[in-house]
């Protein structure tokens, strides 16, 4: 059992907030950092670790938290089951054009027809200024992560291009576009000058709340787990506040809405060939009911993990069912349990947890984990980028206890740790 790590989810992050809570916290792991190393190293270096891992064992099982992660494993996986059938068909859990749809943005909303509803255009290095293709424009790097990056603007303003003069990023990566060659669907969106795109913006003031939608795919039938809503700032409507899980504010009619395009974004990806792994679909939910897709992500919802695992209980903690999925022979206990809800229900939690993003506290270390007494307060930052936020976790044992209340223990909790570390300097 093998889980990959990088700068942004460490060990210590697994060690202290995921695994201690989840059923198989009796496990030996195996770690894989790609924090460090270029990408064609850690490539390198996985395929020999799968290779050796699969060669003395029966089966393999890979834990990939993010993008990044799920990226190199999607690439190494396709890799080996050209050159090593034997061992590559041994091993589960990643499918690269899928990964790569999700994780394009442009191809994305191009390929999948319930994620092109909303009006979008190409950008190209080549162009000089921004399309227009909504009375609000909203525009996007090509593969950006969260927020960064985007911005929006209006119809009748002229604006420069940002990505003026640059490469697609994905098309710089040698060993991907190899291994994509393959995939005719994937050319048009791995053109070096292809960089971005602009889409129709969701106004704040049309929408009830943008939400994940998490489900999982084993055998080629699709699960539906969870939702949990992303809160963003009243002043600034493109940047996290915080993340809730499960989401509060809606009904049964959200809950169906959201459901049904859910199904309709893993179908399409699972006839694509996606099986045994999370999909996470980000979602905006219209005051009017309808649904529309924000993004797809080929992979388990990240940054809750250690929220997912305790508020859905010990029998489907997503860290636990993410290696059933790929290590059982017979269907997971999990699923059948979820065979007799209400599809559009999913796994009643039975917590709810808060992860609010704010300002680093200078005296912490980067990538240390701080908790309190009782287990359900987590203070972590990132080590990745300088300027990413730190992340405070609060869980209650009352899942129906207001996710503002939570909230608020989360700043408190933050304020405690930064008066405490403030006064040791």
């Amino acid at each position: 059992m093998i889980i990959i790590t990088t700068s942004s989810w460490t060990r210590e992050w697994f060690e202290k907030m995921v695994i201690p809570y989840s059923r198989y916290s009796h496990k030996t792991f195996i770690y894989f950092d790609i924090g460090v190393g270029t990408f064609e190293q850690n490539f390198e270096e996985l395929c020999e670790l799968l290779l050796l891992q699969a060669t003395k064992c029966q089966k393999v099982g890979l834990f990939a938290t993010s993008d990044n992660g799920m990226e190199i494993y999607s690439a190494v996986v396709d890799e080996l089951k050209e050159t090593n059938p034997k061992i590559g068909q041994k091993l589960k859990g990643s499918h690269l054009e899928n990964f790569m749809v999700a994780t394009n943005k442009l191809a994305c909303r191009s390929l999948i027809s319930a994620c092109s509803t909303l009006k979008f255009s190409s950008v190209t290095s080549t162009m000089e200024t921004l399309p227009n293709v909504a009375s609000v424009n909203f525009f996007k790097p090509l593969a950006g992560v969260a927020s960064k990056g985007v911005f929006r603007y209006e119809e009748n303003e002229i604006i420069k291009n940002p990505l003026e003069g640059t490469i697609n990023e994905q098309a710089m990566n040698p060993i991907l576009t190899r291994l994509c060659q393959k995939y005719d669907s994937l050319k048009p969106f791995l053109e070096d000058k292809v960089v971005g795109l602009v889409e129709e913006y969701v106004s704040v003031d049309d929408r009830k709340g943008t939400y994940s939608v998490d489900g999982y795919v084993y055998n080629k039938k699709i699960y539906f787990y969870g939702i949990s809503e992303n809160i963003y700032f009243e002043d600034r409507p493109e940047v996290f506040d915080c993340l809730v899980t499960p989401a509060q504010n809606i009904n049964k009619t959200d809950r169906l809405a959201m459901y049904n395009l859910y199904m309709d974004v893993a179908q399409n990806m699972v006839n694509r060939g996606l099986d045994n792994q999370f999909l996470d679909v980000e979602m905006f939910l219209f005051k009017n009911g309808r649904a529309e897709v924000m993004e797809v992500n080929c992979r388990v919802f990240s940054n809750q993990i250690p929220v997912q695992t305790r508020c859905y209980g010990r029998e489907h903690d997503t860290f636990a069912l993410a290696f059933d999925l790929l290590l059982l022979d017979e269907q997971p206990k999990s699923c059948d349990i979820l065979e007799k809800q209400e599809p559009h229900i999913g796994v009643k939690p039975q917590e709810i947890g808060v992860c609010v993003y704010r300002n680093g506290i200078p005296e912490i270390p980067r990538g240390k984990v701080i908790s309190s007494e009782n287990g359900r307060k987590f203070y972590y930052h990132p080590i990745s980028a300088p300027d990413s936020s730190a992340h405070i976790y609060v869980l209650d044992a009352n899942y129906s206890t207001p996710w503002t209340q939570v909230r608020d223990e989360c700043d408190k909790f933050h304020a405690e740790l930064k008066s405490k570390y403030s006064a040791q300097k």
